[in-house]
């Protein structure tokens, strides 16, 4: 019982705090001046009350709300960082770069999609996000690619180029064209083929896809 006691008498020194709180909030919202702004009144909240945390979330705007138009929506690979600018506006209000929101940036050094994520400050919460192109060199007009027994070349202008520009992705496919019984299984016949995906990278956009076909043979359904 005594410790139920403890417990209902926090639970009502909780509730009491806040309804002072509330009831201080009202009285100075109510004797501030008529032409006083939001943000003065909700200071003074707080400095009397310490409470202007609770107030000012639901007052604060999020910035998918908001209208972000960038400076430019494409770009051209440099090897630099592509930084375009952000236009924020609500209902016709344009925000402040540093008192209503930040910028990040995220892969907007090589080709691709590149991100610009818009922060929510001050009065405004959230994230946005803005996608943007970085136009590389595009591998399958600039480049030519071959594959030997596996292994994948590609080539500008005749040199060999380093394989930290593409990445390779490949799998294959087999159709089986022929089979023998034997007294331990079945020989089967495949033509299998390879197909390599050559995915540009860095300054390089685009893929070449390459195939290889092969006949394979291989005992299977083994009876011993």
């Amino acid at each position: 019982m005594k410790r139920r006691g403890n417990k209902l008498a926090k639970i009502m020194g909780v509730c009491v705090s806040m309804t002072l709180a509330l009831a201080v909030a009202f009285a100075i919202n109510t004797s501030s001046s008529a032409n006083a702004s939001p943000s003065e009144t909700q200071a003074t909240v707080y400095e009397e009350t310490g409470s202007g945390g609770i107030f000012s979330f639901f007052k604060r705007v999020s910035v998918k709300k908001c209208a972000i138009v960038l400076s430019e929506t494409s770009f051209e690979w440099t090897g630099e960082e592509c930084k375009p600018v952000p236009t924020v506006n609500y209902k016709g209000t344009e925000l402040q770069y540093g008192v209503d929101y930040i910028v990040n940036y995220k892969n907007n050094i090589d080709a691709g999609q590149g991100t610009v994520e818009v922060k929510g400050k001050g009065d405004y919460r959230g994230t946005a996000k803005v996608k943007f192109n970085i136009n590389g060199i595009n591998i399958a007009n600039a480049c030519t690619a071959e594959v030997n027994d596996g292994i994948v070349r590609v080539y500008k202008d005749g040199t060999l180029l380093p394989e930290n520009n593409y990445s390779v992705v490949d799998y294959k496919q087999e159709t089986l064209v022929g089979s023998i019984e034997g007294p331990n299984g079945e020989l089967n016949t495949y033509d299998v083929t390879y197909t390599y995906v050559i995915t540009g990278k860095g300054q390089y956009s685009g893929s070449i896809t390459l195939k290889e076909t092969k006949r394979e043979m291989r005992y299977e359904n083994h009876q011993f």
